[in-house]
């Protein structure tokens, strides 16, 4: 028997519904480079943070959806799109996206995102 599908409803408190299958971790990183970014929400998927192990840096695709839910928090985040050492961050409340941004600096956050399907 599968297990039972997690309805927005039964979402833990720090889990953001994002809809469409989304949601956010409302718990973000510290200003950081873009690989220590990764490594934490690497490090929230691991532990299974607040029942989900699917977390990951926000990708582009998402920030529309997280700008128009308007439970973003305020700041600069870093995306999971790197090319060449430059990364896209994204600023809430507005989604605006800023391509080439380098990857070294300490220029935005760790904000996390999972597919629903990813929690237990």
């Amino acid at each position: 028997k599968p297990p039972a599908a997690i309805v927005p409803e039964d979402l833990p408190e720090g889990v953001i519904d994002l809809g469409n299958g989304y949601v956010l971790a409302a718990r973000r990183g510290k200003r950081s480079d873009h690989g220590e970014a990764r490594k934490f929400c690497d490090a929230l998927a691991r532990t299974g943070h607040l029942g989900f192990t699917g977390w990951k840096l926000v990708f582009p695709g998402v920030v529309k959806r997280i700008t128009q839910s308007g439970k973003g928090p305020r700041g600069t985040y870093w995306t999971s799109a790197r090319w060449r050492g430059n990364v896209t961050t994204f600023a809430l409340p507005g989604g605006v996206l800023k391509k080439g941004v380098n990857a070294e600096r300490r220029a935005a956050r760790a904000l996390c995102v999972a597919e629903l399907s990813s929690g237990s």
